[in-house]
């Protein structure tokens, strides 16, 4: 909500910096990609108290590029191309 960036790795190397689960606020945007040579992901999600599809919404290029300037060039590349 507030424009942070982070990139947080899913994996079993806590040793590394990798964590075994996210917790995503409200609000937030997301995205999941695989690291060079992964083959697979199985990702869940859990949501509390419930989900709603009036509330979604895909981040638009111009809406990411504003919340956080600094980081944009690196996640553009996550943005959904609008249909």
């Amino acid at each position: 909500p507030d424009g942070t960036y982070e990139r947080k790795v899913l994996g079993q190397r806590v040793e590394r910096g990798e964590v075994l689960q996210l917790v995503v606020r409200g609000g937030t945007f997301k995205a999941a990609v695989l690291e060079s040579g992964g083959e697979f992901a199985l990702i869940g999600e859990g949501v509390a108290p419930g989900f709603d599809f009036r509330d979604f919404a895909f981040v638009t290029d111009a809406r990411l590029a504003s919340r956080n300037p600094a980081a944009y060039d690196e996640t553009r590349q996550w943005i959904k191309p609008v249909p």
